[in-house]
């Protein structure tokens, strides 16, 4: 186990609007805002999905993708650095009428209505950094 404590110096909240990318608006208040690093959660509804579940034997990532209206009903993640830039790592649970899916959130992801979005930013940069063994960029703690 690795871990660390920080605390919390600013929180940030937003909303991304209609056709927007999930991921790519996080990202760019991200770098807007300079944020050292943070934990991230979200509500909301997407009319498009696109989430990725990891294959270890590859390091890769199986998609699952719809079109629809689909409701947000739970979004959360962090942010970190890697190579200079950085990172928004999110996991969401989305539904529609019928079905239920989960997983890491991929680009492509697009806001419909309305995404709300809370970052709380910590006091100090978190980096990310790739471990062969399991084939994945992980927090460096």
């Amino acid at each position: 186990m690795r871990y660390s404590s920080f605390k919390v110096e600013r929180v940030i909240f937003g909303r991304l609007e209609t056709g927007e990318d999930l991921l790519k608006g996080l990202s760019e208040v991200v770098a807007r805002e300079k944020v050292k690093s943070g934990v991230i959660s979200l509500i909301g509804a997407l009319s498009k999905f696109r989430l990725g579940f990891f294959v270890p034997e590859t390091g890769g990532y199986e998609v699952v993708e719809r079109e629809g209206l689909y409701e947000l009903v739970s979004c959360v993640g962090n942010v970190s650095w890697m190579d200079g830039k950085p990172v928004v790592h999110i996991h969401m649970v989305v539904s529609d009428e019928e079905e239920v899916f989960g997983g890491h959130v991929l680009e492509g992801c697009i806001v419909g209505p309305t995404v709300e979005f809370s970052i709380l930013e910590l006091d100090r940069e978190v980096y990310k950094k790739y471990f062969e063994d399991v084939k994945l960029n992980l927090l460096d703690l």
